[in-house]
């Protein structure tokens, strides 16, 4: 099969969920990857194989570790306001390459493109766990909305999660076939940003 693999561009989690996938799947099927930018030369490094087509992505503006509202809807304006324009765009990339199936992680317009085109769309990703969490809080309210705008077209969806989730975390073959015992260590999928302040 001709398997697209589209990658949500805000943290790490994403590309490496992506990564773990693709290395199991390349061994049957033909990898696509649409995928941000920052994403490509690590994509094509690891899989030379594989095909990549970049795409924009919708991201959050924090200040410190908390989420800046009005610079994030001003960072994603334009990306929205394009939405129909990329999805058509993304719709002739999809059948260009002749993709039969698509495994989304927290991207938007990939699916819709597939979707549109009878493609079947698996949405896999972490961040979809808060549609199955209960608050009233306007923030919470926030981002379930935001999650399902991300995840709102799929055939089926599957959440990785230590808390609720249908699967547990998925690991990248470093990970795997670690020597370190259980216990040994910790890891943690961290935003640039934030590793000087969280590696002390």
């Amino acid at each position: 099969m001709n398997v697209a693999i589209s990658i949500n561009g805000e943290g790490r989690g994403h590309i490496s969920r992506a990564k773990a996938l693709a290395e199991g799947l390349e061994r049957r099927h033909r990898i696509v990857f649409f995928a941000p930018a920052h994403f490509a030369a690590e994509l094509k490094r690891e899989f030379p194989a594989a095909d990549l087509v970049v795409i924009p992505y919708l991201g959050f503006a924090q200040r410190g570790f908390t989420l800046d509202y009005g610079k994030t809807v001003a960072r994603n304006a334009g990306v929205v306001l394009k939405a129909f324009a990329t999805q058509a765009s993304l719709a002739r990339e999809v059948a260009r390459r002749e993709i039969d199936a698509v495994l989304s992680d927290f991207e938007p317009f990939v699916p819709r493109a597939a979707k549109a085109m009878g493609i079947p769309v698996l949405q896999l990703n972490h961040p979809g766990i808060v549609l199955r969490t209960g608050s009233s809080s306007a923030s919470h309210l926030l981002s379930r909305a935001v999650a399902a705008y991300m995840m709102g077209m799929s055939d089926k969806t599957v959440i990785c999660s230590f808390f609720g989730g249908d699967v547990g975390p998925i690991l990248r073959r470093e990970l795997r076939d670690s020597p370190v015992r259980r216990g040994e260590h910790v890891v943690v999928y961290v935003k640039e940003r934030y590793r000087e302040l969280l590696r002390p």
